[in-house]
């Protein structure tokens, strides 16, 4: 099992390369607030779902804790063919770029496709357009956003969710109250050429390796096989491509610290949702 002394120690011998085959991150784009750090890597952690660091790594800063174990955006091609845009040496995103306030992150799939990231932080929401630039046809190709969340203790988090695929208020909830209460939402949506089909959430590391190696079968799009745990837990949701003439999705990812007088209940996350009110309105706005 996981847990923060281990992650801690691992990144400090990674950065100044003990570790044998490490791939510390050397150019990322970091934003920050009050409240939030957030700092984007693009595909520099050139790793896979198992490793720690990904996409992005969130750290929630009036608590000092970190929730993000891996983030990686995975794209399915297909052929069955997986690309974790994460991992840069596997043909993933290249060194994120700040422009003006958006980490840009670009990956050259093939002549005819390109994938484009854009990620911003407002407030504690941490939201990522994908653009997916053809001029062909999409059919086929998916998109699932991992998120392996690591709220300490790790191997004690429940997972919930809130509204519904169907009605478009899906949000993935997981959290933590052992001690105090942090809880982590995921929400996302098309914008052209794109649908949310499919979520779940799942052990680690089974789950994020299933998702990688192109296995969906983890996933459900009415929450038949979603895992509540407790455990050590991540999140994914699954997008369907389609059309010709390229596609736009977008995934927000925020967390929250909350106070709670009891501990390790799903009754408590009445308590985040309450909370995640206006982030609804937010992504309604957005899509």
């Amino acid at each position: 099992m996981r847990c923060s002394q281990f992650r801690t120690l691992a990144l400090a011998f990674a950065a100044v390369g003990v570790l044998a085959g490490s791939n510390p991150v050397v150019a990322s784009v970091t934003y920050s607030n009050a409240d939030v750090s957030l700092q984007v890597n693009g595909g520099e952690a050139n790793n896979g779902t198992v490793p720690a660091d990904g996409y992005f790594n969130y750290q929630l800063i009036n608590v000092g804790v970190e929730t993000t174990w891996s983030i990686d955006p995975l794209l399915i091609l297909p052929t069955g063919q997986v690309i974790n845009l994460a991992n840069g040496l596997a043909g993933g995103f290249g060194s994120p770029v700040d422009n003006g306030g958006v980490a840009q992150s670009t990956a050259v799939i093939s002549n005819e496709l390109t994938v484009e990231a854009n990620t911003t932080l407002n407030n504690l929401l941490a939201s990522t357009t994908f653009n997916f630039i053809t001029d062909g046809s999409l059919e086929g190709y998916k998109l699932v956003f991992y998120a392996e969340n690591d709220i300490p203790p790790s191997d004690s988090n429940i997972a919930g969710t809130f509204g519904s695929l169907a009605g478009g208020d899906l949000i993935l909830l997981q959290a933590n109250f052992i001690p105090g209460g942090i809880v982590v939402g995921l929400l996302g949506g098309g914008l052209y050429n794109a649908q949310l089909s499919l979520y779940g959430s799942g052990l680690w590391t089974g789950f994020g390796t299933a998702l990688e190696s192109g296995d969906l079968s983890v996933l459900s799009s009415d929450g038949s096989n979603f895992v509540n745990g407790p455990g050590d837990l991540g999140l994914a949701l699954g997008f369907d491509l389609s059309g010709t003439g390229g596609a736009s999705l977008v995934v927000n990812y925020v967390a929250i610290s909350v106070p709670v007088p009891e501990v390790g209940t799903f009754a408590y996350l009445a308590v985040a949702i309450g909370a995640f009110g206006g982030y609804r309105i937010f992504k309604r706005r957005s899509l």
